[in-house]
């Protein structure tokens, strides 16, 4: 990999005063030291290190996308009621509700330091903006399950385009914006790429073993509304969707009932949907990042040879 992971994460662990303020930031560099893809702060670099050749001068950016998500996953978490990240316990399983909410608003904090301090008024109203689209996607997520709504594809697409695709479409377009290319059609890119990543997401939560790092199929006792639930529920029999919605409504942990909610999605075809979404979703990305990326160096080179293993990760 022509990024060199161990500086970034260096650089991130370094703006983290956890030393200073210990019960502040309870656990956060334990907790971006678990691994994870660092996607949107390697979509960022390697964009902009397609055009100018190098990226060590934009750390600090790639800094402020990969703890803002980290953010938004330490809540999640505590929203969802998930009891494992990245194959540990999350952080609220760890210290308690009350300290690591306290730790996320920390770091939330921290962020809007950060951005606060930037020169670009134009990249601190980007940052707020796609920020409040993140918060906006998730509490959409939450409303549907409180509520036990069951949205349109229509609904549920405007979603992820939000809680997943603004984070990522702002990393691709900060990428181009740093090094002088000024272009929205980097921002849609990369939401198209953050819609696939999600979906893809969708699939693997119900199909992955479990070393996936998460409980099995959790997303089932969690209740989400995904695009395999929504087709599945359009194509099933009454009774049967009438099933699925109470399963999904139930909150259950039991491996047989999500066992059976998995048959249902698949009887109601809401698999190979997503599935034959996912596979036009990324022939229109490849075709946009040929346009996109018509002179490459290596690093334009790894942000496809990425993309493409996106396409087939299994986890």
């Amino acid at each position: 990999m022509r990024i060199d992971l161990e500086c970034l994460n260096e650089y991130i662990l370094s703006l983290i005063p956890e030393d200073r303020y210990r019960e502040t930031f309870l656990g956060i560099r334990e907790y971006l030291t678990r691994g994870g893809k660092r996607f949107r702060p390697l979509i960022l670099l390697l964009t902009y290190g397609n055009f100018r050749g190098y990226y060590h001068d934009i750390l600090y950016h790639a800094a402020i996308v990969e703890l803002f998500h980290n953010f938004t996953l330490i809540h999640d978490d505590i929203e969802d009621g998930s009891e494992l990240r990245r194959g540990k316990p999350t952080l609220h399983k760890q210290y308690g509700i009350p300290l690591a909410l306290n730790a996320g608003d920390a770091l939330y904090t921290l962020i809007f330091q950060m951005v606060a301090r930037l020169d670009d008024r134009k990249l601190r109203e980007l940052y707020v903006s796609n920020f409040f689209e993140v918060v906006e996607g998730q509490a959409m997520d939450i409303y549907w399950r409180e509520t036990k709504y069951f949205p349109t594809e229509e609904e549920y697409m405007k979603m992820i385009s939000k809680k997943t695709g603004a984070l990522i479409g702002l990393s691709m377009y900060l990428g181009a914006y740093l090094a002088g290319v000024d272009d929205m059609r980097y921002m849609e890119l990369g939401r198209d790429i953050g819609i696939a990543f999600q979906i893809q997401d969708d699939l693997l939560n119900l199909l992955s073993p479990p070393e996936y790092g998460k409980k099995w199929a959790d997303d089932i006792t969690e209740g989400k509304r995904t695009m395999m639930i929504i087709h599945a529920l359009r194509r099933l029999d009454r009774d049967a969707a009438e099933r699925l919605r109470e399963i999904l409504n139930s909150g259950s942990d039991s491996e047989d009932i999500k066992r059976e909610a998995i048959d249902l999605i698949k009887r109601g075809k809401g698999i190979q949907y997503a599935r034959e979404f996912l596979k036009k979703k990324f022939q229109k990305i490849h075709k946009n990042i040929q346009e996109l990326f018509t002179t490459r160096n290596h690093y334009g080179e790894e942000l496809v040879e990425m993309i493409r293993n996106m396409e087939v990760r299994k986890r």
